[in-house]
């Protein structure tokens, strides 16, 4: 019977150390927390070849423009292209940031895979990459809608031109 509990209490032992001193970084929540900075990585990649893409669209919608209004210095369209350029410059920044919390968070990620950080350490991190993921999905989307108002603008000054004209 002695030998029996000798053998249980070290296979216990055994287990209690082989659980504790694994890497918290096999966990379902940091692999999950991997998955969504993939996700989110593609996502914000995604999101600068649309603000690119916009800002092509965008200086060919201002030559098109020069093209049919000649040296016309309307005061109306000239606001519409500040504030054109402004939404564009606002979102350079905000692309620029996203690329730093990116970076940042994967050099958490490598730091997590290491073994470095402790449960409570990644736990805590990964609440706040879930938090700053979320809030670049905003700026995201609003960024997004913010193209849209941009085309839209374009094509409603192109439709002034064309009305005028006629």
């Amino acid at each position: 019977m002695k030998k029996i509990k000798s053998i249980l209490m070290l296979t216990l032992m055994a287990y209690a150390i082989v659980s504790c001193t694994s890497n918290p970084a096999e966990s379902p929540e940091h692999k999950q927390m991997v998955s969504d900075h993939s996700d989110m990585s593609s996502g914000h990649d995604d999101m600068v070849k649309t603000h690119t893409d916009m800002e092509s669209m965008h200086n060919q919608l201002i030559a098109d423009h020069d093209s049919i209004g000649g040296d016309e210095a309307d005061s109306s369209h000239i606001a519409i292209e500040e504030s054109h350029k402004a939404i564009i410059a606002s979102h350079e920044e905000l692309i620029a940031k996203h690329q730093e919390l990116m970076n940042k968070h994967k050099e958490l990620e490598e730091k997590h895979a290491s073994g470095e950080i402790d449960m409570a350490t990644m736990t805590s991190d990964h609440a706040a990459m879930k938090a700053e993921h979320e809030a670049m999905d905003a700026e995201h989307q609003n960024m997004v809608q913010e193209h849209e108002k941009i085309k839209a603008d374009h094509d409603e000054m192109m439709k002034a031109h064309s009305e005028g004209s006629e």
